[in-house]
C-alpha cells in the first residue's frame, strides 16, 4: 500500500496539496495529521490527531513512502521568534527524524528563497537552519522547495505581502534570467510540484521557485519514472 503523509493541511499549500493529493489517486491512503480534526475519515483518508510539541510520541504512527511537511507560520501569527523557531525548525526537524527512523523514502518541506543558515535575516537563517538539519538526515530523499512570495486566496489579511505581491506582480516583466526565480509563484503551483515530484524523479534535492514552475507545468522533465 502507498501511503502518503501530509502535516501543516490547514495552510495555503497544504490545503492545495490535500485536494490534488486526494484528485489524483497517487496513493492508496492518505494520511493527514492535524491539531484539530477537519473531517470525517473515509477510504482512502485517514486523520490523525496530535499534540505537535509531543511528536515523538506519536512516531510510531508515521509510517509512510513519503512525507510532505508544509508547516509554517509567520512570525507575526507566531508571536515571537522563539515560537516562529519551533514551527519551523524544530517540528520540521524532528518529522525528518521521525522519516528516518521509519525508512520514509521521500521528505519533502517547503522552505524559502534564499534561505541560509548564515543569513542576517532571521526568517532565511531559520530556514537555512531547517535546511542543513534536514539535509544532513540518511533519508533516501529530501526534497527542499525554495518558493518566492506565495501568492493565493488565506483566511487572514497579511498587508505586507499583499503589497509585495501587487508590486511583483505590476513588475513581473522584470524577472527574467536569473531573476525569474523571484517571481511570485501560487500556491497550487507548490501544491502541483510536488505531486509530480512524488511520482517522478527530477534529480532535485533544492528546488528554486522558477524550477517549481517548471515542473508543476510539466516544462521540466523528470529523469525516471518511480512509478510504472
Amino acid at each position: 500500500m502507498k501511503r502518503a503523509l501530509l502535516f501543516g493541511s490547514s495552510g495555503l499549500v497544504g490545503s492545495k496539496l490535500l485536494k490534488l493529493l486526494a484528485e489524483s489517486k497517487l496513493f492508496d491512503e492518505i494520511v493527514n495529521v492535524v491539531r484539530k480534526s477537519q473531517r470525517e475519515n473515509s477510504n482512502g483518508y485517514r486523520e490523525i490527531v496530535v499534540d505537535f510539541n509531543r511528536l515523538f510520541a506519536y512516531s510510531h504512527l508515521f509510517e509512510a513512502e513519503v512525507m510532505f511537511c508544509c508547516l509554517g507560520t509567520t512570525l507575526k501569527k507566531a508571536g515571537s521568534k522563539e515560537h516562529f523557531r519551533q514551527v519551523d525548525l524544530e517540528y520540521v526537524v524532528e518529522l525528518s527524524r521521525i522519516a528516518e527512523r521509519n525508512k520514509v523514502r521521500k521528505f519533502f518541506v517547503i522552505s524559502s528563497i534564499n534561505a541560509h543558515p548564515f543569513s542576517s535575516n532571521f526568517y532565511l537563517r531559520t530556514k537555512g537552519e531547517m535546511e542543513r538539519l534536514v539535509l544532513a538526515s540518511d533519508i533516501p530523499e529530501k526534497i527542499l522547495l525554495r518558493p518566492s512570495l506565495i501568492r493565493g486566496k488565506r483566511n487572514e489579511i497579511r498587508l505586507a505581502e499583499s503589497f509585495a505581491g501587487y508590486f511583483m506582480k505590476s513588475f513581473q516583466w522584470m524577472f527574467i534570467g536569473r531573476f525569474r526565480k523571484y517571481r511570485p509563484i501560487d500556491a497550487e503551483m507548490i501544491a502541483k510540484c510536488m505531486c509530480a515530484m512524488s511520482k517522478e524523479n527530477f534529480g532535485l534535492e533544492i528546488v528554486e521557485s522558477d524550477q517549481i514552475f517548471d515542473i508543476a507545468t510539466g516544462f521540466l522533465i523528470p529523469t525516471k519514472s518511480l512509478y510504472p
